[in-house]
């Protein structure tokens, strides 16, 4: 089920999903512990419940991302811009929103690189950070 829904989820939004990404899913407590920490999803469901739920989560956070979002550049290129000033753009479609903090910040992988590090975007500079080379090594740190 989750391969099958996760090859969905990539064409609803045009994109592949890495083969790290999925593997990692794959495993029933790596998709807990991030449905849990990153989702902020019902720990009571299971199984294809537990995945359609996920799947769900994702492609409403990468479609809500897509529509409204905006970033500035990556954290070194930003040093110093006033807030506000020109230069703003949208979420790009190579961004794949993979969850984030509650305080309205993201983290995504950046589908452009291979592999596709994890980074973490900030609401209130609209600056990215390089987080993780990979969503393996991401994944390791979610409790």
């Amino acid at each position: 089920m989750l391969s099958a829904a996760l090859d969905q989820l990539g064409l609803d939004l045009g994109i592949t999903l890495p083969g790290d990404f999925r593997r990692e899913l794959a495993d029933p407590a790596v998709h807990e512990a991030f449905r849990s920490a990153m989702l902020d999803a019902n720990p009571k469901l299971a199984g294809d419940d537990a995945v359609g739920d996920t799947v769900a989560r994702l492609r409403q956070g990468n479609r809500g991302f897509r529509a409204s979002a905006r970033w500035r550049g990556w954290e070194d290129q930003t040093q110093g811009m006033p807030e506000g000033s020109d230069g703003e753009k949208a979420w790009p479609r190579h961004w794949f929103w993979v969850g984030g903090n509650f305080s309205g910040d993201a983290y995504f992988l950046d589908l452009s690189r291979d592999p596709a590090p994890v980074a973490f975007w900030s609401h209130e500079s609209l600056s990215c950070r390089v987080e993780k080379p990979s969503f393996v090594a991401w994944a390791a740190r979610i409790p």
